[in-house]
């Protein structure tokens, strides 16, 4: 893997992906607010649901946009009031949502209804923020407790900067 041609192939593709990734992340805030506009009355089993989706959806969508001014001083203040707001929402939202579980899907006048779509929107939203949230806080314990980790990624970050000091010689064949 010492070819510099397939280093900038993969960079490549890793930075599309991740613009990919932020555009996808962009849109669906925007459709699970629209979700949770048009069935707002339609979750008599648990009101809240679709206020949760709506209110998580908005908040979140107002940290993007933080993220977009960079990462000055000032935008990384303005986030942490908003990333405890969206953690405490979660919290909340866990017990709107796992509290409805299995809601009568099809009975529109049963107090048990809940829009489907909407419902299981909320479900897996909750459910990936969830695993992220998990997923992070393996990653940060991992980061203090096992300090070979930081030893790896100096070490690679100084293999880079040579790399682009000095890059290897080809091979002419």
């Amino acid at each position: 893997m010492d070819d510099p041609d397939l280093w900038c192939v993969i960079w490549l593709h890793t930075a599309i992906g991740q613009k990919r990734c932020q555009i996808i992340g962009s849109l669906v805030p925007f459709l699970l607010i629209t979700l949770g506009l048009i069935h707002l009355h339609n979750c008599p089993k648990e009101p809240m649901v679709p206020i949760y989706v709506i209110v998580g959806s908005a908040f979140f969508l107002v940290l993007q946009l933080f993220a977009l001014c960079g990462h000055g001083t000032l935008c990384i203040i303005a986030s942490i009031p908003i990333l405890v707001f969206l953690f405490c929402w979660l919290i909340a939202g866990s017990v709107y949502v796992y509290g409805a579980f299995q809601p009568d899907y099809e009975s529109r006048h049963s107090p048990e209804y809940c829009e489907k779509i909407l419902y299981r929107a909320a479900f897996c939203c909750t459910n990936l923020a969830w695993a992220c949230i998990v997923i992070l806080g393996m990653y940060g314990l991992c980061k203090v407790c096992c300090p070979s980790w930081k030893v790896c990624y100096d070490k690679q970050r100084e293999d880079d900067s040579e790399m682009g000091e000095n890059p290897p010689p080809q091979d002419e064949n």
